[in-house]
């Protein structure tokens, strides 16, 4: 079984970053055909509002960087 790699992507059209495990063409929020790898500060931008949110749903107050979430492998 081949191992599934996981990305960070960002729109050009509307900025939606987001994660995906296959090579999207097309955005999933806007639709517009401009997706491309997100740079490390899109990333970075992405998982600090990812823990925000975290904090903000279940009060967890443990999560305190980037190590606590699962950074996928980026191809």
């Amino acid at each position: 079984m081949e191992d599934q790699f996981m990305s960070y992507l960002t729109c050009e059209a509307c900025r939606y970053t987001f994660v995906s495990d296959k090579d999207l063409i097309q955005c999933p929020d806007c639709g517009k055909p401009q997706v491309r790898k997100a740079t490390e500060k899109e990333i970075d931008d992405y998982i600090r509002i990812r823990m925000e949110i975290e904090k903000r749903i279940w009060g967890n107050e443990k999560l305190g960087g980037r190590d606590d979430f699962e950074r996928p492998i980026i191809h």
